[in-house]
Parts: C-alpha cells; sequence; structure tokens
C-alpha cells in the first residue's frame, strides 16, 4: 500500500483483514470464555462489549459509508449520458468512467436503452458472456482461437454494431 500509490490500494489489505477478523473472533471467544468463569453477569458484559465494537464503529462511520450522495458520477458522465442517441452503445476504456457510467444506469436507473460496454473486459469470456445475456440484440465478437487482445475485440464490437446503433467510444480503438 505504501509503494502502489492507487486509489484501491486497500484491496491488497484484504488478506490481511480476513487474518484480523479471525483473531478478533478468537478473541472474543476467550474474552467470553473467561467472562463465563467470573460468572453469568461477567459474561452478559463481555457480550454486550464485544457487540458494542462493530455496532459502534459501524454507528460512528455511517456517514463516511454513505456515498449516495458523493457526486460520484460527475456531470462529464452525466452529459455523456444525455447526449447519447437511443439505443446506442457506449464502450468505455478507463475503470474511473466504466463504474461512473455503471453506477448512473444500473444504481440511479437512468437511460437503461443504452448498453454500456467495458473495452478491456471484452478479453474475458465470462464478460462476453455476461454482456450477451444483457443486451442479447448485441453482436458480440468471440475470438476464433487462442487470445486475442481487447483492443481487437473493441474493433469487432463497434463494427459488428455500427449498422444499426449509434455506437459512442471513450479511447477508440486506434487502427
Amino acid at each position: 500500500t505504501f509503494f502502489y500509490a492507487t486509489t484501491d490500494s486497500y484491496v491488497y489489505l484484504l488478506p490481511l483483514l480476513l487474518a484480523l477478523a479471525l483473531a478478533w473472533g478468537t478473541g472474543a471467544d476467550y474474552l467470553l470464555r473467561l467472562a463465563e468463569q467470573k460468572g453469568p453477569t461477567w459474561r452478559r458484559a463481555a457480550l454486550v462489549i464485544i457487540l458494542l465494537l462493530p455496532f459502534g464503529s459501524l454507528a460512528t462511520h455511517w456517514q463516511a459509508a454513505d456515498l449516495s450522495d458523493s457526486g460520484m458520477a460527475d456531470s462529464d458522465m452525466q452529459e455523456a449520458l444525455d447526449a447519447a442517441a437511443p439505443d446506442a452503445l457506449v464502450v468505455v476504456e478507463g475503470d474511473w468512467q466504466t463504474f461512473a457510467l455503471w453506477y448512473l444506469l444500473y444504481a440511479e436507473g437512468q437511460r437503461p436503452d443504452l448498453a454500456v460496454v467495458s473495452g478491456p473486459l471484452l478479453a474475458y469470456p465470462w464478460y462476453r458472456d455476461q454482456i450477451r445475456r444483457l443486451y442479447p440484440e448485441l453482436a458480440v465478437p468471440e475470438p476464433a482461437g487462442g487470445s486475442v487482445a481487447a483492443g481487437e475485440l473493441v474493433r469487432e464490437l463497434i463494427a459488428g454494431n455500427l449498422d444499426h446503433r449509434a455506437v459512442y467510444a471513450t479511447d477508440p480503438p486506434v487502427e
């Protein structure tokens, strides 16, 4: 985390968080067993303290975790949605743009007529399958054999759908 300066570097701490959760559970079990030896009143008190820790943390940090009014999907993405033709295909390259558009489409329910596809994710078979399920009317390319670069799949996706829908690309692949 210290040397990988990115906004999502905390993801690399998830294994540590899992180990800490296991240690916390072991410690809580030890505390309850110790309190049980002192009597039922002590056990209840220990249980209350143990339960207050996560619920107290939740209450204390609720506002920081609530991103519903954060403006995450900023005005540029909103303008892009508003300007898109009906039933358009929008091919997105960057994570920030992808997640902002997905948020506007799926969380806020805006423009359900649009098909928003992440270009880099087209390299993965599971994502192509998901796109086919979400947008059955799209012509989603499938590599003939071996691995194909995502850029090539993006070009094929655009070419295969350009005749019957408007297509927008945040970073169109260069020929």
